[in-house]
């Protein structure tokens, strides 16, 4: 789990794309659960 912040102050004006990945298999069930982001 990722609970923390980063500066996004470099990409200004500029157009950015967020992604979020997920890799599962056949053996071991995957959940994603995304909560809250947000870019200001």
């Amino acid at each position: 789990m990722f609970n923390g912040g980063f500066g996004l102050g470099a990409y200004a004006g500029r157009v950015i794309r967020i992604q979020f990945r997920v890799v599962t298999d056949a053996v071991n069930v995957t959940a994603l659960r995304i909560d809250d982001v947000s870019l200001r």
